[in-house]
């Protein structure tokens, strides 16, 4: 009976290691594929949505960059056309052939103006049916009259007209801020503001010129419309379906990002100059939260919750124009993706 009875436990035992091997298997198993996914396949996908991100955080600061210079370039130039008298408010036609061609190759700068302790001014600038437009104030001579020159296409004589609208110059922070430069080498930048005669969000860079004959200050100013930029940002990506937006330090949007609510030039000028929450980009705004309730860390990553996914953003940089080829615009560049851990590729934020 014995031999009978361990005959029968002989399955039983058999499927006993069997069920007890199995099981090691499935638990070694489990626990080498947690440990590559925790050691080689989630810092691989952290690594790649990284370098995504910081791509395309490094194209929409080049872009700024770009910008910028070029109208530090072009302020350059207009102090040295002023200093050498070639700009003066009575001489129309060579206002015209100076500021014309260089208006037509950079068309984010809208206006250039020049403008003095008096309250005399002239601003030059682009007309909606291509033409342009040069206006004069003299607010100790005209009050609050501004005579106004409309030139062709060619820069020709078309119209001229007087307008009551009071307007001065001097109340103006790019001009306020260039008459507090320490020196005339300085350069001031504006915040990001809505431009006066334009209605367009912009930026103003300027720069201040002291006569060396009676000491005479004069303010030369450029106005960059960031409506370009916008441009710019709209079209970069983050792996498939990522986006980038530039923000100002106070949260406001400078650099439009892609977005399926953004697709005509009015969706972007109706954005900028708006926070996040206001333009509706919620992953954006989300992040912006995210990144202030940590401290403001600089080039730290960090992941964050919006409409019940889970996202990631590489960390925002700060700079100041000081720090940067600039001189007193705080701003943000920020760039979102959805987190790695769904294996997919980077997207971002809305």
């Amino acid at each position: 009976m014995s031999d009978k009875g361990s005959v029968t436990s002989l399955p039983s035992i058999r499927r006993y290691l069997v069920s007890r091997v199995v099981g090691v298997v499935a638990v070694s198993f489990v626990v080498f594929s947690s440990a590559a996914y925790v050691f080689v396949v989630r810092p691989a996908q952290d690594e790649l949505a990284r370098v995504e991100m910081s791509r395309a955080a490094e194209e929409a600061e080049g872009r700024m960059r770009q910008l910028i210079g070029e109208s530090e370039q072009q302020l350059a130039l207009l102090y040295e056309w002023v200093q050498s008298g070639l700009i003066r408010a009575n001489s129309t036609q060579e206002i015209a052939r100076l500021l014309i061609p260089t208006l037509r190759q950079q068309p984010q700068i809208s206006v250039i103006a020049v403008a003095d302790e008096r309250g005399r001014a002239l601003f030059f600038g682009s007309e909606p049916d291509g033409g342009w437009l040069l206006r004069l104030f003299d607010i100790e001579q005209w009050g609050a009259r501004q005579h106004w020159l409309r030139l062709g296409h060619d820069g020709s004589f078309a119209s001229e007209e007087w307008v009551e609208r009071r307007f001065d110059a001097r109340t103006r922070p790019w001009f306020q801020g260039a008459m507090a430069l320490a020196s005339d080498d300085d350069i001031f930048w504006t915040d990001p503001y809505e431009h006066f005669h334009r209605k367009e969000a912009g930026l103003t860079t300027a720069r201040r010129w002291t006569s060396p004959h009676g000491g005479a200050k004069v303010v030369v100013s450029v106005d960059l419309l960031l409506y370009d930029l916008s441009l710019h940002t709209t079209r970069i990506s983050v792996g498939a379906h990522g986006r980038a937006a530039i923000l100002a330090m106070d949260g406001s949007i400078i650099g439009v990002p892609r977005h399926p609510g953004v697709v005509t030039e009015g969706d972007i000028r109706v954005a900028l100059l708006k926070t996040p929450r206001e333009a509706g980009f919620t992953a954006i705004e989300a992040a912006l939260t995210s990144w202030r309730a940590a401290g403001q860390p600089v080039g730290k990553a960090a992941f964050f919750s919006d409409d019940g996914e889970t996202w990631r953003s590489p960390g925002s940089a700060s700079c100041r124009y000081a720090t940067c080829p600039f001189s007193s615009l705080r701003w943000r560049r920020a760039a979102t993706s959805r987190s790695a851990q769904s294996g997919t590729q980077p997207r971002s934020a809305p």
